[in-house]
């Protein structure tokens, strides 16, 4: 139990750090949160810094989710507990991710879990996942909205384990596909804002603005 709870912490505090708040007052001198969506996310990032720090992000942002999966709860797992080291990775990646949505590095408003999520799944679904970034670049070339693309990209994650288990008959853990369901909740949760935007045609294309 112990362990379980080190991982949470840990995994929350690695997802929690504002990686877009920091570069952006590093490259601009400003708050990103104050343009554009007000998100720390990789999105306003670029809108308001441009290309290079916001890649510089996206790698950071990325890495957070990785590091919670493969190596925060690899090191922290007993080997003697109730779940499996593949439970205890995922749990360790939704602390990672709900860490970066809700930071409390910043009241508890951060992006939108999108690329920490794609680190925690680099580091358990990878198959799965350049199935994903497929996904995203085509809807992401056809709308040039990056919240499209997202949304598809996270809800293909477990239409893609259903086919696997399903159609092909591969031996998939439950585990696995209740966690795909649940990051796909959780992204479209996150960008419920993005949702009714994109219903009612106001959603911002991806894009630069304006910092004065």
């Amino acid at each position: 139990m112990i362990a379980l709870i080190l991982g949470i912490l840990a995994s929350y505090a690695c997802g929690a750090i504002p990686f877009g708040i920091l570069v952006t007052r590093i490259a601009r001198g400003v708050d990103v949160r104050d343009f554009g969506s007000g998100s720390t996310g990789f999105t306003n990032v670029f809108r308001v810094t441009g290309a290079f720090p916001a890649a510089i992000v996206a790698l950071l942002d990325v890495g957070k989710g990785l590091a919670s999966s493969a190596f925060i709860a690899p090191a922290l797992y007993p080997g003697n507990m109730p779940i499996s080291e593949i439970q205890f990775q995922v749990v360790c990646g939704c602390a990672a991710v709900i860490g970066h949505i809700y930071t409390v590095f910043a009241g508890f408003k951060g992006g939108k879990g999108v690329l920490t999520s794609l680190g925690v799944c680099i580091a358990i679904l990878p198959l799965e996942v350049a199935v994903a970034v497929i996904v995203f670049g085509v809807v992401f070339f056809v709308t040039r909205y990056i919240s499209a693309g997202s949304l598809m990209a996270s809800a293909s994650l477990p239409v893609t384990l259903l086919v696997e288990k399903y159609v092909l008959g591969h031996q998939i853990d439950s585990t696995l596909l209740i966690f795909s369901i649940a990051l796909f909740a959780v992204i479209a949760y996150a960008h419920r804002q993005n949702i009714v935007r994109l219903i009612h045609g106001e959603e911002n294309k991806f894009k630069r603005v304006n910092v004065k």
